[in-house]
């Protein structure tokens, strides 16, 4: 989160910081100038040759150093746009993750879910929640292997893609039913291409997508059919690729990261009732 950089004790530091360069970079020249006599500056006397090396020596590096701040300060500014202008492929406005402990049983971090739901849902500004098994933006390693292809697998559940505002491109979403299909499976596009896979939707899975071995687990793809294809988004840091993946809501492992999605009002106040509803 970006704005996590300009929180109060970091702007304390940064003021301070700033101070402190300011004072030392200006101490010396002072104490220079201080010491030149104005008759002799009148009088063109005053050089910076001769016994002066040293004073053009810290002219140099001055400028070096102004040179080399003036480029770091455009790159970072690149870079602080760049973060917040890149499309991450899904609403990231007002979505906060919460880590939940890790629970042997996956009926036990279902019921963690489901008690902390109807906790938040009660406030106005909480619009919705989901839950996911893979730690949404903290890593996006490959959890299983397919034909030597790395590929993200994820449990989720069905109002995981309304929440996150990921956008289909071919087929339906998961159904809100109370006995949803378990074997249902939604793709990214990386998957599709892959795989190779000219009419994914409505394609159920066979022999090659059994386990090969990435993840100690007796998950297999095999049977899976998949209902839709979303468009790619970034469920991991930047600097990762976007693996093939396949979303799912069989309970193959408990759920990780609760997704809220938060409106544009009293944010800190949502915020705060978040924090009180999970203690």
């Amino acid at each position: 989160n970006i704005l996590a950089l300009f929180n109060t004790q970091n702007m304390i530091l940064m003021i301070i910081f700033t101070a402190l360069v300011g004072a030392a970079s200006g101490t010396y020249p002072a104490l220079i100038m201080s010491a030149f006599r104005p008759v002799d500056i009148i009088r063109g006397k005053f050089s910076l040759s001769g016994n002066n090396k040293i004073k053009k020596l810290l002219v140099v590096v001055q400028f070096s150093l102004s040179i080399l701040l003036i480029i770091l300060s455009i790159t970072l500014g690149r870079q602080v746009m760049y973060l917040v202008k890149k499309d991450l492929g899904y609403e990231k406005a007002g979505l906060i993750g919460i880590m939940i402990q890790e629970e042997q049983d996956t009926e036990a971090s279902r019921k963690i879910v489901n008690l902390y739901r109807d906790r938040i849902l009660q406030h106005k500004s909480v619009l919705n929640m989901t839950a996911t098994s893979s730690y949404f933006g903290f890593s996006s390693a490959p959890s299983y292997g397919v034909s030597n292809i790395p590929v993200h697998w994820s449990t989720i559940e069905n109002n995981y893609i309304n929440t996150l505002g990921l956008r289909i491109i071919a087929g339906d979403d998961f159904k809100n039913s109370s006995i949803p299909d378990p074997h249902a499976a939604i793709v990214n596009q990386r998957f599709v291409e892959a795989f190779e896979l000219d009419s994914p939707v409505g394609m159920i899975l066979g022999e090659r997508f059994r386990r090969e071995g990435l993840y100690k687990s007796n998950i297999t793809f095999e049977g899976f059919k998949i209902i839709a294809v979303v468009e790619d988004f970034h469920y991991g840091p930047l600097q990762n690729q976007i693996l093939p993946s396949i979303f799912f809501l069989k309970p193959l492992r408990d759920f990780r990261i609760m997704l809220v999605k938060m409106g544009a009002n009293n944010i800190q106040e949502t915020i705060t009732f978040l924090k009180k509803s999970w203690a």
